[in-house]
């Protein structure tokens, strides 16, 4: 039987990536007060392609004028706010998404080009778009004696 060397930090790695998955669950963000004004903070999908990061926030019946985008190094930072639906009678049958002010902060990967980002609002949906910076390839030096 061969020996391998502990390494304590491998074993607390995946506990880690639980606590991060954990925080950023949309239920655990809903306590009062978290949110200014006590809005829902919006759902939002991130994914990659192979010349970009893509990420889609999902904000149906708020307006592009209610919207902004920051970006802080490699944070995305949404700020937004859901007007109250002016239709609709204080007597509520089925109420399942709040008013009021919003954020979400999403980290970009490292590789992501801050500096071009793109963003487009359409049909609800905050579509922002970072190229991918170019990979730096691996290269060999010759020794000089």
């Amino acid at each position: 039987m061969a020996l391998a060397r502990w390494q304590p930090l491998r074993e607390v790695d995946p506990v880690w990536r639980n606590i991060e998955q954990l925080l950023e669950a949309p239920s655990l963000l809903r306590w009062p007060g978290r949110w200014d004004g006590g809005g829902d903070p919006p759902a939002l999908d991130m994914y990659e392609t192979a010349e970009q990061v893509v990420i889609q926030v999902f904000l149906p019946g708020v307006r592009p004028e209610d919207i902004a985008v920051a970006l802080e190094q490699h944070t995305v930072i949404i700020e937004g706010e859901a007007q109250r639906n002016r239709h609709l009678s204080q007597e509520h049958r089925r109420r399942e998404r709040r008013p009021g002010k919003f954020i979400r902060r999403v980290t970009a990967p490292a590789y992501a080009d801050m500096d071009h980002a793109e963003a487009r609002f359409e049909n609800g949906v905050l579509t922002i778009m970072l190229p991918k910076q170019a990979q730096a390839t691996p290269r060999t030096l010759p020794l000089q004696a």
